[in-house]
């Protein structure tokens, strides 16, 4: 079996609203998924005397995320910004809109991602429980030769028996069905 901590790529990534402790509304797929970047947030502190450090304290405090997508995914953008989208006629005629307007108040959601092992079948699923936009959201760019993207960062919080990140690390993928919460992850 390849080496089981090392993953090739994003096989794919889930997002859904957060409706309560532990609980989601229906996950929707992160179309083309290309990045999914998690970092614990610490919190530190020095004391010092005598002309050097004399005692450390850190502990975790929260986490981060950022994400990228080719092409602008409508529906998730909903669901990060807490957006209904609007729809005017059917099939051809059809015209979705995303009223983005100043004021809005941005919800919690919950995403989880799986990463490919570099050898073998496994791969590491990464779950947030608890996450919400805390910068500008690049909705994209409409330039000659370049393909658009949509990337955003968002800070995750953990709750009573939700931690902020979860990683479950599996022998064998080529079956899962990703699904928001994950398996084995709370009370």
């Amino acid at each position: 079996m390849g080496d089981r901590t090392v993953t090739f790529g994003i096989a794919g990534a889930l997002i859904a609203t957060r409706t309560g402790t532990g609980i989601y509304g229906d996950a929707i797929d992160c179309p083309h998924v290309r990045m999914m970047n998690a970092t614990v947030r610490v919190l530190s502190a020095e004391g010092n005397g005598d002309n050097r450090i004399v005692a450390l304290g850190s502990m975790i405090i929260a986490g981060t995320v950022q994400i990228q997508m080719t092409a602008v995914p409508v529906n998730v953008l909903e669901i990060i910004y807490g957006i209904d989208l609007v729809s005017v006629g059917a099939d051809l005629t059809l015209v979705e809109t995303l009223p983005i307007t100043a004021g809005q108040r941005l919800p919690y959601w919950g995403m989880v991602g799986l990463g490919e092992e570099a050898e073998g079948l496994g791969g590491i699923l990464l779950g947030v429980n608890k996450a919400k936009i805390i910068s500008d959201v690049q909705l994209g760019s409409m330039e000659y030769g370049v393909l658009s993207s949509v990337e955003f960062t968002a800070t995750c919080l953990g709750e009573d028996d939700y931690p902020i990140f979860y990683l479950q690390q599996l022998a064998d993928i080529t079956t899962l069905e990703l699904a928001l919460p994950l398996a084995n992850v709370g009370p």
